[in-house]
């Protein structure tokens, strides 16, 4: 995977298991 795509993903991720 493309490390911008994961980046990206998990920023998402991190920020919807915060909330």
């Amino acid at each position: 995977m493309d490390p911008m795509a994961v980046d990206e993903m998990t920023e998402t991720f991190g920020d919807a298991a915060h909330a």
